[in-house]
């Protein structure tokens, strides 16, 4: 297994371990670190066919609405097969709501994200997700 490829812009981290694209944000999201965040993804989705996303959310802040839109483009019309958050705040929940629906208006499948209280919950639910997903024969 390769080693993990960590990228860290001011305290934001952003890190990828095979086909799951790791990023715990500190303050406000900006458009520059989701320029980052797809990058990275896309990477993944170069190499594996489709990727999977784990985030801390637990300093998060709000996405501008540029950082949104362009997030919601983005997912909308790639293969993340599983988004798991944890350590989500009620603030970020309520960011989470205005994101969430507006990568509806853009995605006509549905989105396949859940939001944890704790990271052992996330990475439960992500690594279930993997089975499940990997498993079904168009894969």
């Amino acid at each position: 297994m390769p080693a993990a490829k960590e990228v860290y812009i001011g305290n934001v981290v952003f890190r990828v371990t095979d086909d799951v694209v790791f990023l715990r944000p500190v303050g406000e999201f900006s458009l520059h670190l989701a320029q980052r965040f797809i990058l990275l993804t896309e990477e993944v989705l170069a190499q594996y066919g489709y990727s999977f996303v784990l985030a801390d959310l637990q300093k998060a802040g709000p996405i501008p609405v540029d950082a949104r839109r362009l997030l919601a483009q983005f997912v909308a019309a790639q293969p993340l097969l599983a988004v798991a958050f944890y350590h989500v705040s009620p603030l970020v929940r309520g960011t989470n709501a205005l994101l969430f629906g507006a990568m509806k208006l853009f995605s006509k499948k549905p989105q396949n994200m859940m939001q944890f209280s704790t990271e052992e919950e996330a990475v439960r639910w992500l690594s279930a997700e993997r089975k499940r997903l990997l498993a079904k024969p168009d894969r």
